[in-house]
């Protein structure tokens, strides 16, 4: 959420890298639209936490659902500027040809063949299968590169707050922080001169695995919370065939979750 958050604020400022958004007479303006339902939004604690912390007014904030993503792109008025994932939803596998940026760490899939250079930003080495500890990292790159005097405290603490959920506060036997989240940590704390980064990890982390939220929760929510939806091409389905398969992380007890009304 605040990677798309702050980098369609980024672009809002400095615009697109190396002519992405090209191929339009159309006044263009940069949206941040978080790839989520809004019913979702409650689901994800530690956002609404980090939000509401740093003054950022929710109800502002504009959701999947909230726009007709495919008549846009009928008109030809769509660009998608990808952060975080390098793959469309499902529901919007048909809106490829609009894709025009992705800055992300995870594997590249190799889509969207036609967004390269500047305008391809993935942080991942195939060599050792990993990528960078988050993607605001890279989004604290580009503030630093293009936009140094607009990478404010609160712009700051949303991206610094992402970091340290990601790399588990930089623990090094979490293995996920590199040396480029190091310094974007270092680079943002500047900006924050009184941030105590351990109890900022510590009360996102609180409200991650807050008791009283799951407690809260059904199990369809409990089973989206973080859900993520794959698809990979299997023997099963016959020649040319493929198996779509999801994952949730579901921070509870598996008896706790097993005892609930599956309604």
């Amino acid at each position: 959420i605040v990677s798309p958050l702050t980098l369609g604020y980024l672009r809002s400022l400095v615009g697109a890298p190396g002519g992405a958004d090209a191929g339009t007479s159309a006044p263009k303006k940069y949206v941040s639209l978080l790839p989520i339902q809004r019913s979702q939004f409650k689901l994800r604690r530690e956002t609404v936490y980090l939000l509401d912390r740093f003054e950022v007014d929710s109800s502002h904030l504009i959701f999947a659902d909230d726009v007709d993503l495919h008549a846009l792109h009928a008109d030809g008025l769509l660009h998608l500027h990808l952060t975080d994932h390098n793959e469309l939803a499902p529901e919007f596998s048909g809106l490829s040809e609009s894709v025009r940026e992705i800055v992300d760490h995870h594997e590249d899939q190799g889509l969207y063949t036609g967004v390269a250079g500047e305008a391809r930003s993935i942080a991942f080495d195939k060599a050792e299968r990993k990528g960078i500890g988050s993607s605001c990292t890279l989004v604290t790159q580009q503030f630093l590169e293009h936009a140094p005097a607009n990478l404010d405290a609160q712009v700051a603490a949303l991206l610094l707050g992402v970091v340290l959920i990601d790399t588990s506060n930089l623990s090094p036997k979490a293995k996920k922080a590199t040396e480029d989240d190091h310094a974007a940590v270092a680079e943002l704390r500047k900006r924050l001169p009184d941030i105590d980064t351990a109890e900022l990890f510590d009360a996102l982390q609180s409200e991650k695995f807050n008791p009283a939220f799951w407690a809260g929760l059904s199990v369809g929510d409990c089973l989206a919370y973080d859900y993520k939806q794959f698809t990979s091409p299997t023997s099963f389905a016959g020649a040319g065939g493929s198996l779509t398969y999801g994952a949730s992380s579901v921070l509870l007890p598996l008896p706790d979750l097993y005892s609930r009304d599956p309604a």
